[in-house]
Order: structure tokens, then sequence, then C-alpha cells
């Protein structure tokens, strides 16, 4: 198990290593976008006037959005399907319980023919006893 929280911890790093990078690389030398304007409710602004701070938000976003998908996600599509296959298990074992009591006078049944047609153990004759 342990091996498993360091993966997912590399993972994790590494995927918020990636968006470090990424977010510096266009606080330095600019996007793309940095002459597009974004129109809220009348209010406009572009890209390019986004200060250190707006850009450590978007860091923090992208950052909790790694750990939504690296995590959360696994964990909702997995307990799931482990609720799924021990209710198939748990149902498996009462439809075996329930054919091993009906069917049980039948393997009573059978246990006793087979004890009547077997042939008894041969005698076995101990071995003469060793004089002192």
């Amino acid at each position: 198990m342990r091996w498993f929280a360091r993966g997912l911890g590399a993972i994790v790093l590494i995927a918020l290593l990636v968006s470090a990078l990424l977010i510096g690389a266009a606080m330095i030398f600019g996007t793309p976008l940095d002459h597009a304007v974004v129109q809220i409710d009348d209010a406009g602004f572009t890209i390019g006037d986004l200060s250190a701070g707006h850009w450590l938000l978007a860091f923090a976003g992208v950052a909790l959005a790694c750990v939504i998908v690296i995590i959360v996600v696994p964990l909702a599509v997995l307990i799931p399907l482990a609720f799924a296959a021990i209710a198939v298990g748990v149902s498996f074992a009462i439809a075996a319980a329930v054919t091993a009591v009906v069917c049980s006078p039948l393997i009573l049944l059978g246990w006793l023919i087979w004890r009547l047609l077997r042939k008894p153990p041969a005698a076995t004759s101990s071995p003469p006893a060793l004089a002192p």
C-alpha cells in the first residue's frame, strides 16, 4: 500500500510542477491571448492585465483540479464497483447455502449408499513384537 501512496504522491507532484511551470511561463513570456478581452457583466479585462496574485489563484485552481481528477474521480468509480462486487459475492454465497440446504437429503442419501457399497478396509496385522 505504501508504493501506491508514493506513486500517487509522485503523480500529483508532477502534475502540480508542470502546471506551475506553465503558469510561470505565461507570467514571464505572456500568453497568446494577451489582447483578448473578457466581458463579465459589462466589465471587461484582458488577460495581459492580470497580476501575480491572479496567476497564483489560477495555479491554486489548477492544483485543486489536479487533485480532484487524480484522487476523487478514481475513488468515485472504484467504491461503487467494490460494493457491487461484494453484493455479487454475498448473493452467490447465499445461493450456495440455500442450494446446500435443499440438496442435503440427497447428499445424505448418496453418502449412506457410498458407505454401504464400499469395501471394508483390509485388516492389517501388527508386526511381531521384538524380544528384549
